[in-house]
Parts: C-alpha cells; sequence; structure tokens
C-alpha cells in the first residue's frame, strides 16, 4: 500500500463512515461508505463564480456600454466624473460544493480605458443571508487600486475578504457594485470597464449529498 493510503477493511467499512483516506491524517480527501468524496485541510480546493458584467441589472445611475479597444465587444463602463455612481446589481446562490463556514473573496475583473494614471475605488454593498433569513441591512467594503497607466491591461482586484462564519450551501449573496466618482480616493477621471464579477470560495465536496443540505 503506498504512504499515505489508508484502506479500511470489509468490516471497518460497516463501522464507519470512511471507506478509505489519502493524505496525511490531517489533510487528505475521504471517501464515505457511500461513495460521497470529502475533502479536509491542505485538500480542500477553491473555485470561482464568475457573472459578466453585462448580465446584471443597472441601477438609478447605469454605466455606460462602450466599444473595448476599437473592437466589437462591449462591456459597461464605470465612469470616473460627475456626481452620479454608476452602479449595477445582482445575486449569487452559495454553491453546494462551498465548505460551509468559509470566508469568501469576491473581485473584480476590469480594464481602465486610457493611459492616464489614477486610482479606481471599487465598492461593493452586499447582504449574505439565509435561505430562510429576513434582511436587517447590509455591508458595504471597498478597495482602491492603480488604474496602472496602460489602456486595455485586464486587472483582477480583489475586496477585503468576507466572514463567512454560519453561512452554509444555498444562500444568497445578493450585491450592489458601484463606483464614487466624488470620493476623494477615487482620482482615475476615465472609464473603468468591468468584465466580470466573481466569488472565491473553498470546497470541500464536489456537490452535496442532499438538495439543499451538505
Amino acid at each position: 500500500m503506498p504512504p499515505g493510503v489508508q484502506l479500511s477493511s470489509d468490516s471497518a467499512i460497516r463501522n464507519s463512515t470512511d471507506l478509505f483516506k489519502i493524505g496525511d491524517g490531517v489533510n487528505f480527501t475521504r471517501v464515505e461508505a457511500d461513495g460521497t468524496v470529502v475533502f479536509k485541510g491542505d485538500a480542500t480546493t477553491f473555485n470561482d463564480i464568475n457573472i459578466s458584467g453585462l448580465a446584471l441589472g443597472t441601477g438609478p445611475a447605469a454605466p455606460a456600454v462602450i466599444a473595448i479597444a476599437g473592437t466589437g465587444i462591449r462591456a459597461y463602463a464605470f465612469i470616473g466624473t460627475g456626481v452620479l455612481s454608476d452602479e449595477l446589481h445582482g445575486s449569487i446562490e452559495t454553491l453546494h460544493d462551498y465548505l460551509e463556514g468559509s470566508n469568501i473573496v469576491p473581485h473584480v475583473h476590469w480594464m481602465p480605458s486610457t493611459n492616464d494614471v489614477g486610482n479606481v475605488k471599487w465598492q461593493l454593498e452586499y447582504i449574505w443571508i439565509s435561505r430562510t433569513g429576513t434582511v436587517a441591512g447590509s455591508t458595504t467594503i471597498d478597495v482602491t487600486v492603480a488604474a496602472g497607466g496602460t489602456a486595455w491591461t485586464l486587472h483582477r482586484t480583489d475586496f477585503p475578504t468576507i466572514d463567512g462564519t454560519g453561512r452554509v450551501i444555498g444562500d444568497r449573496f445578493m450585491f450592489r457594485l458601484f463606483r464614487d466618482p466624488a470620493d476623494g480616493s477615487d482620482t482615475y477621471g476615465f472609464n473603468a470597464a468591468l468584465m466580470d464579477i466573481g466569488v472565491h470560495f473553498e470546497s470541500d465536496t464536489l456537490g452535496s449529498r442532499q438538495v439543499t443540505t451538505k
């Protein structure tokens, strides 16, 4: 038997939830008696939910749609001047491979539309609510990043990590993504083109055992 492989006997299977484990006992992949595969410790993986910016709903101040680098491809552009905040709205389900209780990291993929320098301040208002919960308010987080000085260069910008304590599959993550050109920290006075918004999350199974439970 290769090192790190623990294979249960038939009698052990009948008295255990594990068929076998591969790992060091702390970090391992486990196959349970019903065939469910579970990852523990460093064996967990990371996944990503991404939603195209053009698939999101617009708010009172809708971003303009612009061409990317003179091509026929379009994207929403968050303006860097004026007093209104361009915004988009959306919702994501907490997927069934999510490691319940773990943290998540929202992020955006975007491009500056000019060679100018300055900072873009992305802001995210969100509600992460139980599938049976009641909305009691929202939280807003932000991240400020340099535009970079080269037009149409793709950036991935991470928001601060969001605590996942108590969160389970099927919970809803609702959000408003916006840019406030009147914010003193936002100094890039040009369009920031949004490709998509995503959420990185940790996975410990391939899915869920039941439709609504892990």
